[in-house]
């Protein structure tokens, strides 16, 4: 990994990450890196095409997530977000084509245009409470994707936004029929339009 990308981290005891808001990246053979507590971003393109990032912990002081920060981590498995993260850009994910978990929190309030597309891996995903849209081809090419639960709060999902998600089920809606039949769904989401949806359910 190149440093001079990544000067926001510092090697400590990895007993110290466990006790803090400090985050951690583990990489692929195994390695840990702490992520150090009071970066508020991760700029743009600062992780771009890192191979062998296989996890992340953001810190908790994270509280955007840059235009392709992480774009074609392909080795990436596993993404935890903590609270406090508002906003995720453009692309900030897409191509991690292993990507099979994810954490939003609840602070969460943007996602970008394609901001997880392309992760052909990914099985299921639960927005948070706080997104009102699903951006623009936001998990466009997700052919795994199976499930989606969305909040309430959602009011619009955009065009493209689940284009190629080629297995979409079931959408699980936190509220009734009625409001669901209120959000605008915009052209390009078939699949996602023939999912079974569930209404009035509860999300932990």
């Amino acid at each position: 990994m190149n440093t001079g990308e990544i000067n926001t981290l510092e090697t400590k005891n990895k007993c110290d990450v466990a006790f803090n808001r400090d985050g951690k990246i583990t990489f692929t053979d195994g390695r840990e890196i702490p992520y150090k507590h009071g970066v508020t971003e991760v700029k743009e393109r600062q992780f771009k095409n890192n191979e062998r990032i296989a996890e992340i912990r953001l810190p908790a002081s994270i509280a955007s997530v840059g235009n392709r920060a992480f774009w074609a981590c392909k080795g990436l498995l596993r993404l935890e977000l903590p609270e406090g993260v508002k906003v995720i850009g453009p692309w900030a994910f897409a191509l991690c084509e292993k990507l099979e978990y994810i954490s939003f929190p609840t602070t969460l309030t943007e996602l970008g245009i394609s901001a997880f597309g392309l992760c052909f891996s990914l099985k299921s995903v639960l927005l948070p409470t706080g997104i009102t849209a699903v951006s623009d081809w936001c998990f466009h090419a997700c052919p795994r994707l199976e499930e989606i639960k969305i909040p309430k709060s959602v009011t619009s999902v955009g065009v493209n936004a689940f284009f190629g998600c080629i297995n979409m089920k079931r959408v699980f809606y936190e509220g009734t029929e009625e409001e669901w039949s209120k959000v605008k769904i915009e052209n390009g989401n078939e699949e996602f339009k023939k999912a079974e949806v569930h209404f009035n359910c509860k999300f932990v």
